[in-house]
């Protein structure tokens, strides 16, 4: 998708910038300039298994949880009205996604700061940083779940995602109330989530994921 394709051009980009402040020269880095020989030599290939050991249930355990929240929409279609169900649960994982994005974000953040205030051996320094994660993130929980609770807001969100027009007067009723009634579930759900979030980047950064 888009998004993975955006995320390779960051990191590449990234790399060539790092590439440049390694040889401190002011000229324009080019890809035809690059040691492809050098780089490809069979040192470059050792220890791949020891990285796929760590990286294949890495991957695994991500995939399986984007995959079971996959799974509750697919669940949904054997509940009785599945198209009500299916549309009601599909709107509640958008919210979902929305909210968490900002965890994940912070996450990835404090996963940085803890690595570089481990070089730098100051503990002290990555206990603020992980708590100051956990405040910036339930303020932000504050806002997005306080936004939610309003009921013009509960009541009229699934109108963002099925307008008047495409449903009956009856399964547009029945919608509003299952997702009016589901934007608890999502708000209480995001509050771990976001917790586990922060503590997942924080065990990241300090070199503690265990696979």
């Amino acid at each position: 998708s888009f998004v993975h394709f955006l995320r390779a051009v960051v990191i590449v980009g990234y790399t060539v910038h790092l590439e440049r402040s390694k040889t401190g020269e002011a000229k324009v880095w080019k890809l035809k300039d690059y040691n492809w020989e050098q780089a490809w030599k069979s040192c470059a290939c050792h220890q791949w298994s020891s990285m796929f050991r760590i990286s294949v249930p890495a991957v695994a355990m991500l995939a399986s949880e984007f995959w079971a929240f996959e799974l509750l929409v697919l669940m949904a279609g054997v509940l009785p009205d599945p198209e009500v169900q299916v549309i009601a649960v599909t709107i509640c994982m958008n919210m979902l996604a929305l909210i968490f994005l900002a965890s994940s974000g912070l996450s990835a953040a404090v996963s940085v700061r803890i690595g570089a205030w481990l070089g730098a051996m100051n503990p002290r320094a990555i206990r603020w940083t992980v708590v100051s994660a956990l405040l910036v993130n339930f303020m932000l929980w504050a806002v997005a779940s306080g936004a939610l609770m309003q009921p013009i807001v509960r009541e009229n969100l699934y109108l963002l995602f099925t307008p008047p027009a495409s449903a009956a007067e009856s399964q547009s009723t029945k919608i509003k109330d299952l997702v009016s009634g589901c934007m608890f579930v999502v708000v209480i759900q995001q509050f771990f989530d976001g917790i586990k979030e922060i503590l997942n980047g924080a065990l990241r950064g300090s070199g503690k994921q265990y696979a």
